[in-house]
């Protein structure tokens, strides 16, 4: 029996509704943790790279002497070949210590201690508890897409490494630090196809509760209106995904008899409500603030378009847009 529950969503969504009920704050969680993680190994890794692309240098470059030098049989050619390979040597070491740190030895026996700027914050601990789940063989596997569109699997050891946060990184730069188990850099977004809810439950997390509407993060959302819709479209599938669970039966509302207003004439005065509540904020902005955020709210204009034609920064125009949008959401909050 197919369980009907599960979807297949990147392990980065997954992780975010273990730090956060609101998917945006949970993203945006994951990237503060995991900003904050590489500032914690860059100086390592840094070191890492310029000490693995000198040796790799050298390698080349001492390798193709010595074997020019051997094929004109110049005298001397066999140490410029030994030192060469002490080069190619180097190179392979500096690699080896790069996954010794990450995993505690060439192979990854055990989970090690994570690399996270503070292993005490909420939503880091949340963001290890899925990682806890992900360590065991029992449950299910982590995935990436191949180029055919075939689901590749990886073994559990994945998750092992101290850097295991950049699996759910948006960016390359901590990504681009990670080893895995078996080979070298592995930069690959993974998926998961789970039940989220009985996932979170089984690894006991605590997700926070606090929306981006009054955690202050909604004026630094690019697409404030996809976020509310997205937001609306999550409580339907979770309110159907409640009655499921609990199998709930629904039965038709007469609303002749029941209903002492027809819902749609509720709904039209609140619309006109909140019309009027918008258009009195909106008039209340400055000349320019308005003209903003009407040229990109009703015109579709990018911010770089607003400040090239108004001779403005960008910075300017995200400030604007800003001040507009916390009027907005004042003058909706006041009508609750």
């Amino acid at each position: 029996m197919v369980d009907d529950r599960k979807e297949v969503l990147p392990l980065r969504v997954v992780a975010a509704r273990f730090i956060s009920t609101d998917d945006q704050a949970g993203l945006a969680e994951l990237d503060r943790i995991t900003a904050e993680a590489w500032r914690v190994i860059q100086k390592r890794y840094w070191l890492l790279s310029t000490s693995f692309t000198a040796t790799a240098s050298a390698t080349v470059a001492t390798l193709l002497s010595g074997i020019a030098l051997t094929w004109s049989e110049t005298p001397g050619a066999e140490i410029v070949t030994l030192i060469g390979l002490g080069c190619f040597g180097s190179m392979l070491a500096v690699a080896a210590s790069w996954r010794v740190f990450q995993y505690g030895g060439m192979k990854a026996t055990a989970p090690q201690e994570p690399a996270y700027a503070d292993v005490e914050d909420p939503a880091v601990r949340n963001l290890e508890r899925l990682f806890v789940i992900l360590q065991r063989e029992s449950t299910a596997r982590a995935f990436y897409f191949a180029r055919n569109g075939q689901r590749r699997y990886i073994d559990h050891r994945y998750f092992f490494g101290k850097l295991r946060a950049a699996h759910v990184a948006k960016g390359d730069t901590i990504r681009s630090a990670l080893f895995g188990p078996v080979g070298l850099w592995f930069a690959r977004e993974l998926f998961l196809e789970v039940d989220v809810d009985k996932l979170i439950a089984d690894a006991k997390a605590e997700p926070n509760r606090t929306c981006v509407l009054r955690s202050g993060a909604f004026e630094r959302l690019e697409n404030p209106q996809g976020y509310l819709t997205r937001t609306a479209q999550n409580l339907l599938i979770n309110r159907a995904r409640t009655w499921r669970r609990k199998k709930c039966m629904l039965y038709p509302l007469d609303e002749a008899r029941d209903a002492p207003i027809h819902p749609r004439q509720e709904w039209g005065i609140e619309a006109r409500e909140l019309r009027a509540a918008y258009r009195r904020a909106l008039l209340a902005l400055p000349l320019r603030t308005r003209r903003i955020f009407l040229m990109h709210r009703l015109k579709g204009m990018s911010y770089r378009e607003i400040a090239e034609q108004l001779g403005v920064g960008e910075k300017g125009v995200e400030y604007h847009m800003m001040r507009a949008l916390a009027r907005c959401r004042r003058a909706a909050a006041r009508l609750e």
